[in-house]
């Protein structure tokens, strides 16, 4: 029995003139559910926005008034109060990993700042994003190094 693809769904604002394409970007979360043996068909949202849009969400979600390069939201993350019963998904169904988004001026303005191109720099905010979603943190210094070092040997494989 074949197991489908993982099912990436990618929306962008509009008004942003956004150059890349949604084949491009999908490629770059399906190389890190690859290269971390995702097991099953996930399924990510991934939204290209502007800084306030994600202000919004970082305000809403984190309460931080101020925009961001990416927010990951994780469906798997350990819910608050009340019994959960988790059910396996039945095996031709994909698993819905998360939610990952991504300010473009932020990212263009970061490209900037840190002399590589804008493309590199959300090949970089898409496995980010993606990893948080598989479980990566950064909150400690070792959860840090070990998500900066898988980061740098995913990009590595994009080229």
């Amino acid at each position: 029995m074949k197991v489908p693809a993982h099912s990436i769904s990618v929306i962008i604002k509009r008004s942003l003139l956004f150059p890349y394409k949604r084949p491009w970007l999908k490629s770059i979360i399906t190389a890190v559910l690859t290269g971390e043996n995702a097991a099953g068909p996930m399924e990510i949202n991934c939204l290209i926005t502007d800084d306030e849009n994600i202000r919004k969400f970082n305000l809403r979600y984190r309460g931080i008034d101020g925009p961001t390069d990416v927010l990951s939201f994780a469906l798997a993350e350990e819910p608050t109060g009340g019994a959960v019963v988790d059910f396996p998904p039945e095996p031709e169904h994909s698993c819905r990993l998360g939610d990952i988004i991504i300010s473009y001026p932020r990212a263009a303005a970061q490209a900037a700042d840190l002399g590589h191109s804008i493309a590199d720099e959300l090949k970089l905010l898409l496995v980010h994003g993606t990893l948080h979603l598989l479980g990566y943190d950064h909150q400690t210094a070792n959860g840090a190094k070990k998500m900066a070092q898988q980061e740098n040997a995913i990009i590595r494989t994009l080229g």
